[in-house]
């Protein structure tokens, strides 16, 4: 399908570029469309996650414009690794807000699945950090272990609350698809990470690099899909995302009274 190498991973580079901003600019339109029907209060948390999404184009657009135009691999660490790691920040006060709004709905089994999710977010951190450790010199700069470090530490950090907002989510309740399609982004982009950094680790990333790009792709397209799907809620004037949260724990209560 591709004429050769180079021409496979610039494409699906540019595809995650594409996807990065197509989906900064949507988060953009739902917040317009939010504050223009409910005001400045329609919803706080999710400015955060708007601002996580486009720190994470502008890195795409960095990592870019060194493979595009100026034909090189971006040097590392770089401008675009503070870009992106900003982004987590705002990423991981979202999932935390997020779960804090949901926590009624927490139940003894999500408790046991994020001990496992911390469990194996700690083993991944290790793994690859000590991978990490051994790939750079002890001449080189400290900054750059600590920026290779700081991906999977943050990566465990999103992994947790996705994975217990994903849980606690019921499956089939239109009102939670937003938060369920959010979480399996995280999750995406978690997979993607931890094997973009594996790849580099036994040195076989300029082979695999479009494999991640293309989970990557994945997870953007799916965080699209969870931002479209509450969009057509917005014109309603009286419906939040908190009011959404409200729905969620009156329907299971109703649940709870019928059993």
């Amino acid at each position: 399908m591709f004429s050769n190498t180079y021409s496979r991973d610039l494409s699906t580079s540019v595809a995650v570029t594409l996807s990065a901003g197509f989906t900064s600019i949507l988060s953009i339109f739902v917040l317009y469309r939010g504050t223009r029907f409910q005001g400045i209060n329609f919803d706080n948390t999710l400015i955060f996650l708007v601002i996580g999404i486009c720190l994470w184009f502008g890195a795409e657009l960095i990592f870019s414009y060194y493979q595009i135009w100026l034909n090189t691999e971006a040097p590392f660490p770089s401008l675009a690794d503070s870009v992106y790691l900003t982004g987590y920040a705002f990423f991981i006060y979202y999932l935390f807000r997020t779960l804090k709004i949901l926590s009624k709905e927490i139940e003894r089994e999500v408790l046991v699945l994020v001990s496992l999710a911390v469990a194996v977010s700690l083993g991944y951190i290790m793994n690859l950090s000590f991978g990490v450790a051994q790939m750079i010199s002890v001449e080189n700069e400290i900054l750059t272990m600590a920026v290779s470090i700081s991906y999977p530490v943050l990566d465990g950090l999103m992994l947790v609350p996705a994975i217990a907002i994903f849980w606690s989510a019921k499956k089939g309740d239109p009102s939670q698809v937003h938060w369920v399609m959010i979480s399996l982004f995280i999750v995406i982009n978690v997979i993607g990470d931890l094997g973009f950094g594996y790849s580099a680790y036994i040195g076989t990333l300029s082979e695999e690099v479009w494999i991640w790009d293309i989970i990557f792709i994945a997870g953007y397209l799916t965080l699209i899909a969870g931002l479209l799907y509450p969009s057509r809620y917005i014109s309603q004037k009286d419906f939040t995302y908190h009011d959404a949260a409200n729905y969620i724990g009156s329907s299971n209560e109703n649940r709870s009274g019928e059993k």
